[in-house]
């Protein structure tokens, strides 16, 4: 299997995608990202370095995931305390004497996510299974699995299912199995869904 990557994307060093995924024009991938089977990423969507997306993700236009992180509390908000990167070029820049700006932890995005269009994920946030993210949402905060949040900052509507469902769902992870082992399943029939996983696990 192949991935699918558009010309446009600029995919930093080091990624490790597991085919197939889907890179859309103009996204941007960090470097050290990790991309799980079956995910794709819309238009001019940005993720950070590090950042982890696992399998069966669908990530809209424009979203911002895992960005780096500035100081608040040093002499400035600039990198120039404590990078080379932006100008490194410049003489006098390149060689300031620097401090050290620990990187947050990046972030972790579980199988089976929608995130809505124009969403923002902060650096070092943990949204779990099957979450669900609403278009223009910003995520201060770790999201619990199978729970559906919005809002600027984002804040949980409701679950998806039962907590018994949901359980249920965590244990077939059916996100590890093959293609053709969900073939034929009634998707919309989520009961049946889990007896059949739950029969042939």
């Amino acid at each position: 299997m192949r991935n699918i990557i558009d010309e446009s994307a600029h995919i930093g060093h080091r990624p490790r995608f597991e085919a197939p995924v889907n890179i859309a024009a103009q996204v941007t991938i960090g470097s050290d990202v990790t991309i799980g089977r079956y995910s794709y990423l819309r238009d001019l969507t940005a993720v950070g370095k590090g950042c982890d997306i696992g399998r069966f993700c669908s990530i809209a236009r424009g979203c911002e995931i895992g960005a780096l992180e500035h100081p608040t509390d040093y002499l400035s908000t600039h990198p120039f305390q404590f990078d080379t990167r932006h100008f490194r070029r410049t003489k006098g820049y390149k060689d300031l004497q620097r401090v050290a700006f620990p990187d947050p932890p990046a972030t972790r995005i579980g199988h089976d996510v929608w995130i809505g269009a124009k969403a923002v994920i902060m650096r070092g946030v943990t949204i779990g299974h099957g979450a669900i993210v609403a278009a223009g949402a910003i995520v201060t905060k770790d999201v619990a699995p199978y729970t559906i949040v919005a809002g600027v900052p984002a804040k949980p509507l409701r679950r998806r299912f039962t907590q018994d469902v949901i359980d249920r769902l965590l244990a077939v992870a059916w996100w590890d199995r093959d293609m053709a082992d969900l073939d034929g399943l009634p998707f919309d029939d989520i009961e049946t869904c889990l007896k059949i996983l739950e029969q042939t696990a």
